[in-house]
């Protein structure tokens, strides 16, 4: 079940529809009301310095951080998230399974089911979550979260704890109103939401599963850019970031860097291209980086990050003409 749907390419509504009035409302919404553009269910990950324990003041989504600039040993709490459905309904959680991936850089330390029972795979590219439950309820509030388990990493390098299927993680409840915890199981298809470690440049605050918004996906993983020394270099990305309307969003550029220059040239709804300058003026012959930040801070407080390797270079030197060389290409 679906609270409500705002689709990606969603270009326009009509005026004439009452139901069309209704979506635009919820659409145009500040934060407070984010959280109603939701999916049925959700497995969210917290991230926080190493504590010891699973215990946690988390009980609401609003209140888990997904986003740390911080390395080293740190700690990820995983959260099933019913999300709005079964409003002010009793659930049961029996089971919960998710593919997770984390960089390679990255250094498994230790697994814990927490309330279950459970085991994570630690080792190959991806990391199969099993976890199980007896006669457990999980919290009837609508933004309530229920602890699953917490996983430690060697966080080297900037990097996310993600998952494999983004949309699609069994979890099986049971409707304690029917039998208490004893009744048939259903099966949830839980969308997995992202945790962010080592980040220097890209952030999000939207914590509650909701379709996320004005974050800026480029087409390319990187910039490329080469001038002699004094020269400039020129280059585009394109990419989109729309708002619930399918709309760019407006987005604030930051390059990070001297040398750098950029502006956002509109495409069609949604998308555009950030057009970037480099100026070797005053740089010495060698690779710059840097990394262009996108943001929107306006409601959704979140910024992506386009890299941007820049080479300067030294002129090639000119061929020293002879009477010989100009002889010869006459012949």
């Amino acid at each position: 079940m679906m609270i409500l749907v705002c689709r990606r390419h969603v270009r326009a509504f009509s005026g004439a529809s009452v139901f069309s009035g209704i979506v635009l409302l919820f659409c145009l919404c500040s934060t407070p009301c984010l959280a109603n553009v939701a999916p049925e269910s959700a497995i969210l990950i917290h991230v926080q310095p190493v504590s010891g324990t699973c215990e946690t003041t988390i009980t609401n989504c609003s209140e888990m951080v997904r986003t740390t600039n911080e390395e080293g040993l740190l700690e990820f709490f995983i959260f099933f998230f019913k999300s709005f459905s079964w409003w002010d309904q009793q659930l049961c959680i029996h089971s919960l399974q998710a593919d997770l991936v984390w960089p390679e850089s990255w250094q498994y330390i230790d697994f814990d089911p927490c309330s279950g029972s459970g085991w994570i795979e630690p080792t190959g590219s991806t990391h199969l979550l099993e976890m199980s439950w007896w006669n457990t309820m999980i919290p009837d509030e609508p933004a309530g979260v229920f602890l699953v388990g917490r996983i430690i990493l060697n966080v080297r390098g900037p990097g996310r704890l993600d998952f494999v299927n983004l949309i699609a993680n069994p979890v099986e409840l049971v409707d304690a109103a029917q039998s208490g915890c004893w009744g048939t199981p259903f099966v949830t298809q839980a969308v997995g939401v992202d945790a962010e470690a080592g980040m220097d440049c890209e952030y999000t605050t939207m914590n509650c599963a909701g379709h996320e918004v004005c974050v800026a996906e480029f087409f390319e993983p990187e910039l490329v850019l080469s001038a002699l020394t004094g020269g400039v270099a020129h280059g585009q990305v394109e990419f989109w970031a729309e708002n619930y309307m399918g709309e760019l969003c407006d987005l604030a550029i930051d390059t990070r860097a001297d040398w750098a220059e950029a502006e956002i040239e509109y495409s069609s709804p949604g998308h555009a291209y950030l057009q970037v300058t480099a100026d070797a003026s005053g740089l010495y012959m060698g690779v710059y980086q840097t990394e262009i930040q996108l943001s929107e801070e306006l409601y959704f407080h979140v910024a992506r990050c386009l890299p941007v390797v820049f080479t300067v270079e030294n002129p090639t030197p000119g061929r020293r003409a002879s009477w010989g060389w100009i002889k010869s290409i006459y012949r």
